[in-house]
């Protein structure tokens, strides 16, 4: 559960919404990584929530 005070509709939330879709209808990282600001393509990744394939598996593994 969230609390009370988070609030979805703040720049950064929005920022970071663009950011994913963006990614997910194929926009290079690099360019969301000068969009962002970011060093590293890794930095940038890390930003939007996304994963390499090969964490998601392990994540993804029934114990």
């Amino acid at each position: 559960m969230l609390p009370r005070n988070v609030h979805f509709n703040r720049p950064i939330y929005k920022r970071k919404t663009w950011g994913y879709w963006q990614y997910k209808r194929g926009t290079p990282i690099p360019l969301l990584m000068v969009a962002f600001g970011h060093a590293t393509q890794q930095q940038t990744l890390t930003y939007l929530g996304i994963q390499t394939k090969d964490v998601q598996q392990i994540y993804d593994m029934e114990l």
